[in-house]
């Protein structure tokens, strides 16, 4: 009888698990689809101890430097911002990464600002000039409010900047280089329909 009631119990958990799962936010859903995410586009030099990685032919490589990361759920695209955080002090942090991400036929964008922007639940980031309220999630991670929206954007410029204030650092603007990004967001395209 006992093992019944176990089983009965178990199945119950599962169910419930399963619901709890699916209604996570995207935020942890990405964070999952990085860990087993691989790298299999990049234009990164190759060092000098070894000839460059090959290629998967589905995949073609990007021209430029956007690494693209493949999953179960979607893809995801990434890029270095071209200028570092200066602190007030005048230190140097590293630049904040952009992601375009296409999860469940969705895409979002989101930032690695590398360091705590300054908020709560939302940051105000600017982007060339035009604020609008990110939503903050795990981390240093800020998610914008329309990613396809802003996608579609700057996929039609040539570089991006974001304003980003900081907790550690004084606000700051931070460009961004988008050539290469028509042929990340094709690759993309494998995973999620096109942006309009």
């Amino acid at each position: 009888m006992w093992i019944i009631v176990t089983i009965i119990v178990i199945g119950i958990g599962l169910v419930c698990y399963a619901q709890v799962q699916s209604s996570l936010p995207d935020e942890l859903s990405f964070l999952k689809m990085g860990q087993s995410a691989q790298v299999v586009s990049s234009d990164a030099p190759a060092s000098d101890a070894g000839a460059p990685p090959t290629l998967p032919a589905t995949v073609p490589a990007t021209d430029n430097s956007w690494r693209i990361l493949p999953s179960s759920d979607g893809a995801e695209a990434s890029r270095e911002l071209s200028t570092h955080i200066k602190g007030a002090d005048g230190t140097t942090y590293d630049a904040p990464v952009l992601y375009v991400t296409c999860y469940q036929n969705n895409y979002y964008i989101r930032l690695d600002t590398r360091l705590r922007a300054h908020g709560k639940d939302t940051v105000t980031i600017a982007v060339d000039g035009s604020a609008g309220q990110w939503r903050r999630s795990t981390g240093q991670n800020i998610f914008a409010p329309d990613g396809a929206g802003l996608l579609a954007y700057l996929a039609k410029r040539p570089e991006a900047s974001f304003t980003i204030p900081f907790d550690e650092a004084p606000a700051q603007k931070l460009t961004v280089r988008l050539n290469g990004l028509d042929s990340a967001i094709h690759q993309l395209s494998r995973w999620c329909p096109l942006p309009r």
